[in-house]
């Protein structure tokens, strides 16, 4: 991040976050409640729509993430620090940076990640 700001959230960037979001476990219901206050304090400086919610540390943890239907493998990843949200980020695959959200119908399997199962992975 680089471009530094401080303004409220987007009706995109509001429903990528709560799509992201809606999923049925206690933690979903916690962090949703953080949307109102949510501010974005920081851009990237590629072009792509990623924004920073509190420019927070390093060590980010993935809270929820989900693919972009119709591309190569493009991805939505929802990140927080200590149970609150910190950065919504757009990974594409391939091409130039996308400039805009996809529309929230357009997420398949948003999921919030099983700490056991990352850690079995074999990579």
């Amino acid at each position: 991040m680089n471009a530094e700001t401080s303004r409220l959230l987007s009706h995109d960037e509001l429903a990528m976050v709560a799509a992201l979001l809606d999923l049925p476990d206690v933690d979903g219901v916690r962090l949703r409640q953080q949307i109102t206050d949510l501010r974005v304090v920081g851009t990237c400086g590629c072009g792509c729509p990623t924004v920073d919610f509190r420019g927070g540390p390093d060590g980010l943890e993935l809270i929820a993430d989900a693919r972009v239907a119709g591309t190569d493998g493009d991805a939505i990843l929802l990140f927080g620090h200590d149970g609150l949200l910190d950065r919504l980020e757009y990974v594409w695959v391939g091409g130039p940076p996308p400039a805009i959200w996809p529309s929230p119908r357009m997420l398949r399997k948003p999921r919030r990640p099983d700490p056991a199962a990352e850690a079995d992975r074999d990579w």
